[in-house]
């Protein structure tokens, strides 16, 4: 009978150390997550950013020197 409660108390010891070896690793995960998600809002906004400024460049406002059709205050 002893041995079997040598042996449970191992199994719980190694049960122990296995929890908290895998809080840690959750611990790490959950923070290299948030710096991730942190990484890709500052992108996010940088991409909306750029793509503002790249949209006078694509789609200039038409005028009477980038459109076939004169502007009005060129007759």
């Amino acid at each position: 009978m002893k041995q079997q409660v040598n042996d449970i108390s191992e199994t719980l010891a190694g049960l122990l150390s296995e929890l908290q070896s895998l809080r840690k690793t959750v611990d790490s995960l959950y923070t290299e997550n948030r710096s991730l998600n942190c990484n890709v809002d500052r992108l996010l906004k940088e991409n909306r950013e750029l793509r503002k400024r790249l949209e006078k460049y694509e789609k200039p406002p038409k005028d009477s020197g980038n459109s076939s059709t004169p502007h009005p205050r060129s007759r």
